[in-house]
């Protein structure tokens, strides 16, 4: 159970999130709007069972499920709650998915939140951050082992860090509602906003077996967490060179008939789209695209409401090299690489350029050459 905040007083709860499990141990997001949340929030506790009836139900559509299930659930005026006896069906509140199954999960683009467990067998030292809302922020690289010898990173962020850096090892951390996350073709979980919970050597039946199976197989569970190195981020050269993200052309792109990440080097010829056909406005809370009225906007991908949406950019484009040529779509971060400005500097410029169908500042990246790093579905 955690909350939405609101917009405009961040301490107020927009929306109540719950993640409700039945006897079965199937799971499905659950929403209660803000003018609910105070009619049940002292009524629902985690991890006790409930009767519940009238629901809305609604089609779980684009961004980041919480749940696997393809539908979640909305609170409204008839929706009832009866609180039943703990004994009413045997409860778990951690579904444990191995760490071959999430790399499994990342491969097929079938992402949804998770638990886990493991060794930490490894850290980095913890790095501060600015975040995507402009909040000052920490970050820390973990790095577990199952009882199989299979490892997996793991990035925690905020007050999960100082919770971390307190406990001695040996350590076994387990996490849930953590996001499968791939960065450089490394497969890793980390901790979603709001949503996930990280327990730190808890007395879990789950962890006391798991403990025992690393003495059955003649594991040394009180081996020490080795500190390692801060990798950062590879060099553009050390990728191409290494042979893990080649570069390619653009005919061998188009011809390539398995999934595949490169570098493809290649002039943008063409930017397609009318005068405002390369941005969008964005929600503040999940980024994605709102259409504002009056400056106020509601997202209808997680329900939040704001107002003055940040403009972001959306750039299709075509790019050609000797050998072909290929559409490709810049969304912001490369967007502000490639122009050198913020999409909402570009728009403002354009403002004043009644006579042209979009603002000069993109015009003037038409012939420039640039290294794409591109990923193929094949």
């Amino acid at each position: 159970m955690y909350q939405m905040p609101c917009q405009w007083v961040s301490t107020d709860a927009y929306t109540l999130e719950l993640v409700l499990q039945d006897k079965e141990g199937d799971r499905i997001q659950c929403s209660i709007p803000h003018e609910s949340v105070s009619n049940f929030e002292s009524l629902i506790q985690e991890n006790s069972i409930y009767s519940m009836c009238n629901f809305i139900v609604k089609v779980v559509r684009g961004g980041l499920r919480v749940t696997s299930h393809k539908y979640k659930l909305g609170f409204y005026v008839k929706t009832s709650v009866r609180r039943l006896p703990s004994n009413e069906f045997p409860f778990s509140p951690f579904h444990f998915t191995p760490f071959p199954v999430i790399e499994a999960m990342c491969s097929l683009n079938n992402i949804f939140l998770i638990d886990c467990m493991g060794q930490v067998v490894g850290r980095e030292d913890p790095e501060d951050i600015i975040t995507k809302t402009g909040q000052s922020s920490k970050r820390l690289q973990l790095y577990l082992e199952d009882g199989e010898k299979n490892k997996m990173k793991c990035t925690l962020f905020g007050d999960f860090v100082d919770q971390a850096l307190r406990y001695l090892e040996p350590l076994v951390i387990v996490t849930q509602l953590f996001k499968p996350h791939v960065f450089l073709s490394d497969v890793n979980v980390q901790a979603s906003l709001y949503a996930s919970h990280v327990l730190f050597n808890p007395s879990l039946p789950a962890v006391v077996e798991f403990r025992d199976r690393l003495l059955t197989l003649g594991e040394e569970f009180t081996q020490p967490i080795s500190h390692v190195k801060s990798q950062g981020q590879r060099s553009v050269t050390d990728e191409i060179s290494s042979g893990e993200f080649p570069l390619r052309t653009v005919e061998e792109v188009l011809n390539m008939t398995e999934p595949c990440s490169c570098w493809i080097l290649a002039s943008i010829v063409s930017i397609e789209g009318g005068r405002d056909g390369w941005f969008y406005a964005s929600c503040k809370g999940c980024f994605k695209k709102v259409i504002p009225k009056n400056d106020v906007y509601h997202c209808g991908e997680c329900g939040q409401h704001g107002t003055k949406p940040p403009i972001k950019y959306r750039l299709k484009v075509i790019v050609n090299d000797f050998t072909g040529c290929l559409n490709l779509l810049l969304w912001n971060s490369e967007g502000s690489m490639i122009v050198g400005k913020s999409a909402a500097e570009v728009r403002a410029a354009g403002k004043t350029e009644k006579d042209r169908c979009r603002p000069k500042i993109l015009e003037e990246i038409i012939e420039k050459k640039f290294l794409f790093k591109i990923s193929v579905n094949g």
